[in-house]
């Protein structure tokens, strides 16, 4: 029997005394194949039957759902369960994701079944937002891989995927605007983020619970139908505002593969951070990395400055880099000499289409204005207004550089050009009647030619770290995964 019937076989002779030789009276070689088929269903394994495998997983996540809801509905009279008590054997990731409030005052309130994740676990689980928490169970086993509390979580973006063969969303949740520095394991990060996606229409039948009145509900969208207001109605549920890149913000020159959920275009590009891939998206309120993890937002208010928050160098017009700059933590500003003005974390993005930097010069100068000043309600049209009329040609002077020098988005040159501007109103024509003449002056280091802006390249720290990364892993090889980042279907 034990061949014939395994599931029962390994259960039964674990199970509690009592009920174990209750079940012996229950098996009769008509009833055993049934109750080796009902454990094999709750445990979360395959059809025996090949041909009734759909229906089989449809009802299966059903049956977990409503199990899942009895369970935390169930009275534990003020008592832990012995598989939640930590002890020093056990392990990190269930001790990680243990909870000091019990299900009576964190009830669930709305769950996405059966999602691919991508952070902070990478597995197909139940996301069951609660009254304080968001919690991903394992589908088949409902065994809790990762938990966050919905107070520390702080952004949260609706992405329309990029380089899908079909429509897709993507899910950003971000608990900080900057991620943990260094590699740690995602059930170790003091800032998880929380990444998913979907079809922009449903592929196949997406399964959500309700609990309306703590009664759960269950509701399947057919195959086919929009899921956006769905993940907006998730979103909400975090209690968190959305942030949606569009088209009338920033829209891609570049068509690229695949398809877009987007309306009227990409806002968003492609680019290397190093070796990585991924999308630069720009939004009214800032710009987002990703999808690919770790995700970083750099908002307008945390840039450097309106001249070096961001800048776009290009040595040859094919493809350019942008460069973001984040005004320095406070711990960082502390260390500075005294008068030393704060140079800012750089971040470079590399291998990005020479065709988008029109559209990043039209994005920079309508909220240049607002780079590193803090958000004041109400008031940031009518700067951008402002500003985009006062330094258009600033922009555009840098980004397009005569011959194959590099550009800068910065507007340095302003205060040189104006210099040089007095330069010449006091030496009657200076360097140009000196050059047609063909007088031989004595040249002064600082008026040398190749000191002027933009005779030479220039290239920051953050340009020769993204090489150097790039050098390495040709050398060394990355020991991470490439595949985990992109998110499955």
């Amino acid at each position: 029997m034990s061949t014939a019937t395994p599931f029962l076989t390994a259960i039964s002779s674990i199970l509690p005394t009592p009920l174990s030789e209750s079940l012996a009276g229950f098996q009769t070689p008509e009833t055993a194949p049934v109750l080796d088929i009902l454990i094999r269903f709750l445990s979360g394994g395959d059809s025996p039957d090949p041909d009734a495998q759909q229906e089989w997983s449809e009802r299966q996540h059903e049956a977990m759902a409503a199990l899942g809801a009895l369970t935390k509905s169930t009275p534990s009279n003020g008592k832990r369960r012995r598989e939640q008590e930590p002890d020093s054997g056990s392990d990190p990731k269930r001790q990680k994701t243990d909870s000091d409030v019990s299900p009576e005052d964190d009830p669930p309130l709305f769950t996405l079944h059966a999602i691919s994740t991508t952070s902070p676990v990478r597995k197909k689980v139940d996301i069951v937002v609660a009254s304080s928490s968001i919690t991903f169970l394992n589908a088949s086993t409902r065994v809790v891989e990762s938990s966050v509390p919905l107070s520390a979580l702080n952004r949260a973006f609706l992405l329309p995927t990029r380089g899908k063969m079909k429509a897709h969303w993507t899910v950003v949740v971000l608990s900080s605007d900057t991620p943990d520095r260094g590699k740690k394991p995602a059930d170790q990060s003091a800032s998880p983020q929380v990444i998913f996606g979907l079809d922009a229409a449903a592929s196949a039948s997406v399964k959500y619970t309700t609990y309306a009145e703590g009664a759960p509900e269950l509701h399947t969208m057919k195959a086919g139908t929009p899921t956006r207001d769905l993940l907006l109605d998730f979103i909400g549920r975090l209690r968190l505002p959305v942030l949606e890149p569009v088209a009338a913000v920033f829209k891609s020159a570049c068509v690229g593969i695949g398809a877009s959920a987007a309306v009227g275009g990409v806002p968003g590009i492609e680019a290397y951070r190093a070796a990585k891939a991924g999308t630069l998206w720009f939004l009214d309120d800032g710009v987002l990395w990703g999808e690919s993890k770790p995700c970083e937002f750099w908002a307008l208010e945390d840039l450097l400055s309106k001249d070096a928050g961001l800048r776009v160098v290009s040595a040859t017009g094919r493809t350019c880099t942008v460069v973001l700059t984040r005004k320095s933590p406070p711990e960082d500003i502390a260390e500075l000499d005294e008068g030393e003005a704060d140079p800012g974390v750089e971040a470079a993005f590399s291998l990005i289409d020479g065709k988008e930097q029109d559209g990043i010069g039209k994005w920079v100068r309508e909220r240049r204005n607002l780079f590193g000043k803090a958000k004041i309600p109400g008031a940031g049209a009518l700067q951008v207004q402002d500003d985009s009329d006062e330094e258009d040609g600033d922009f555009e002077a840098d980004s397009e550089s005569d011959g194959g020098s590099a550009s800068s988005s910065s507007s340095d040159d302003d205060s040189e050009d104006g210099e040089s501007g007095s330069e010449e109103a006091e030496d009657s024509g200076g360097d140009d009647d000196m050059d047609e003449d063909g007088e031989d002056e004595e040249l002064k280091p600082e008026n040398h030619p190749l000191m002027r802006p933009g005779a030479m390249p220039r290239m920051s720290r953050a340009a020769i770290d993204m090489v150097a990364a790039m050098v390495e892993d040709d050398l060394v090889g990355d020991g991470e995964d490439d595949g985990e980042d992109e998110l499955e279907d």
